[in-house]
């Protein structure tokens, strides 16, 4: 039995998700941390739409955060119930103790239109898996950045595909797509040094405001 466990968070804050492996809890002292130190999340799907999620999120600063794209992407995460506490508080919010590294729970990734999932809702499922990772959502996030014009040095939005596998020398190639390839690479390669033992991020810094929940 497992919990669905929403981290609603900017565009901004999900490339950083993808580059470390995982989301950084919240630290004591600072306002994105009123119920303790971890990471936040809730149970609420995206189909409750953008503007009841950040009222849920973050209460009478709902419309600030809302309109700064804080919920613009979303990681779900199927997390067992015994590894989340829920917030004492009359909003639909859950803690996860310590950092999230993403290979630890099945997960997706979600892109968020102003009522719900952009592409449709897909209710009730992960599309992958623990051993097959996020990648193949990583890639459709990146290729939806590309075709929203993000583009590499030269202005060519060409997606790549065929240089998927390479890393480095994406000339021609966009550069979102390339953080792809990148943290693909180091997801299948722990000895590169980028994971630390257990194929876990060495370094998944603490919370930096983006993802501030109140």
């Amino acid at each position: 039995m497992t919990q669905d466990f929403y981290h609603y968070t900017s565009k901004k804050g999900l490339n950083k998700i993808l580059k470390s492996g995982c989301i950084s809890e919240s630290l004591s002292g600072g306002q994105d941390a009123k119920f303790g130190e971890g990471v936040y999340g809730t149970s609420l799907h995206p189909d409750e739409g953008k503007k009841q999620i950040a009222k849920n999120n973050w209460g009478q600063y709902w419309w600030k955060n809302k309109t700064s794209g804080k919920v613009d992407t979303a990681v779900h995460l199927k997390i067992p119930p015994r590894n989340l506490e829920r917030a004492d508080c009359d909003r639909d919010i859950l803690l996860h103790r310590g950092p999230i590294f993403l290979e630890d729970y099945d997960h997706r990734i979600i892109q968020m239109g102003e009522h719900g999932e952009r592409g449709g809702s897909q209710r009730g499922g992960c599309s992958h898996d623990r051993s097959g990772s996020s990648r193949d959502g990583m890639q459709e996030y990146y290729e939806d950045q590309q075709s929203h014009g993000v583009q590499g040095n030269n202005g060519n939005t060409e997606r790549g595909v065929k240089n998927r596998n390479e890393y480095g020398g994406h000339t021609g190639y966009s550069k979102s797509y390339s953080r792809y390839n990148h943290y693909e690479k180091n997801y299948d390669n722990h000895a590169s040094g980028y994971y630390g033992g257990g194929g876990y991020a060495q370094d998944c810094e603490s919370s930096d405001g983006d993802d501030d929940w109140y």
